[in-house]
């Protein structure tokens, strides 16, 4: 009860400086203080994975990914490979890869199959981190392929990667405007992006922001959904262009849920 209590305050003090900044959006008062606000739900998102990373390995953990992810990857890298072949984007014939919020490492060992892709995955869950070493020594996914990082704060030089991908990962940071949340991980998208480099990202579709609890075990994690527009005008901002957009419907055992999967260009 004190969990959810704190958490609808968290989401009072969101919308409000959501509105604040809206009139004032040069006001670095305001500003410091939705970093704060965003500070915290990233902290708590991280603590909820921290706490449940052996469980969510346990539910997503599959030989393969889902049917609908495999679609997503495959046009993924269609995509890629008509760059690469055009010579727009890769070295060496090799489209190099960041999956952001790589979780336990699911689609680091299905990328290992491809011969022309180096995929590289970053999380910033401790608890998921030692997951991946124990993954890496057990020879299921490369050593060296994942680092402990924010998505904020990429620590690659710019333009080191030809494809980003977000899938499921920017849903758990706020969508409040120009610099902060979801547009300070789009910008750091571009930057270490390649000209005509491709951003994926996959999000739930629907508009506001939400606690949920999934009821899989997981606890109630923060979440931003998305429309076309909303997400299609921060990619804007940020120096994307939309190439596609499709949403879905997941069917799981307690519930369906509405996806959205964005292609955007750099």
């Amino acid at each position: 009860m004190e969990n959810k209590i704190c958490q609808e305050k968290l989401l009072e003090q969101l919308d409000a400086i959501k509105t604040q900044l809206m009139s004032s959006p040069l006001d670095s008062t305001l500003t410091k203080e939705a970093e704060n606000i965003i500070e915290t739900i990233i902290s708590t998102t991280r603590n909820s994975y921290n706490n449940t990373a052996k469980e969510y390995k346990e539910l997503r953990w599959f030989d393969q990914p889902h049917d609908d992810d495999i679609h997503h990857f495959n046009e993924l890298t269609k995509l890629a490979r008509d760059l690469l072949e055009q010579k727009k984007i890769g070295q060496d014939g090799i489209i190099y890869l960041l999956d952001v919020g790589t979780g336990s490492g699911r689609d680091l060992r299905y990328f290992r199959q491809f011969p022309d892709i180096n995929a590289i995955g970053i999380d910033n869950s401790e608890s998921f981190i030692k997951i991946l070493e124990e993954s890496a020594r057990n020879g299921e996914i490369e050593p060296g392929s994942f680092y402990n990082m924010d998505m904020r704060y990429l620590k690659f030089a710019d333009e080191t990667f030809d494809v980003v991908r977000h899938n499921a990962t920017l849903l758990h940071i706020p969508l409040i405007g120009p610099g902060l949340g979801v547009d300070q991980v789009l910008k750091e998208c571009n930057r270490v992006l390649r000209n005509n480099g491709i951003l994926f990202i996959n999000v739930k579709y629907g508009e506001g922001t939400e606690f949920v609890d999934t009821k899989e075990g997981l606890g109630a994690r923060f979440f931003q959904f998305f429309t076309e527009d909303t997400l299609a005008n921060a990619l804007r901002r940020n120096g994307f262009t939309i190439l596609s957009t499709e949403t879905w419907l997941e069917h799981r055992s307690t519930g369906d849920i509405k996806w959205m999967a964005v292609y955007s260009q750099k």
